[in-house]
């Protein structure tokens, strides 16, 4: 997969639409709500999840794209070094 380097840096106000299906996001929005989902991930009791469980869950997001064609590597990818 190629990555643009432009779209790495994005500012966290930045207001995304998301489409209906997980599969059809822009690659820019995907990074982008990624990153807002682990900053923003809570605990019903409010507390921070351990990062172990952070990582399990952007995992399993990558295996449910990988599932629609979608063969991001986001530990991998230069362009998700903001996940």
């Amino acid at each position: 997969m190629a990555c643009n380097k432009k779209i790495t840096t994005r500012n966290l106000f930045h207001e995304c639409v998301l489409p209906n299906k997980l599969e059809d996001i822009s690659i820019g929005d995907l990074i982008y709500s990624l990153v807002r989902f682990v900053y923003e991930a809570r605990k019903v009791d409010g507390t921070n999840y351990p990062s172990e469980t952070l990582y399990s869950m952007i995992i399993i997001i990558q295996g449910f794209l990988a599932t629609c064609g979608k063969e991001y590597q986001f530990l991998e990818d230069h362009c998700f070094k903001a996940v």
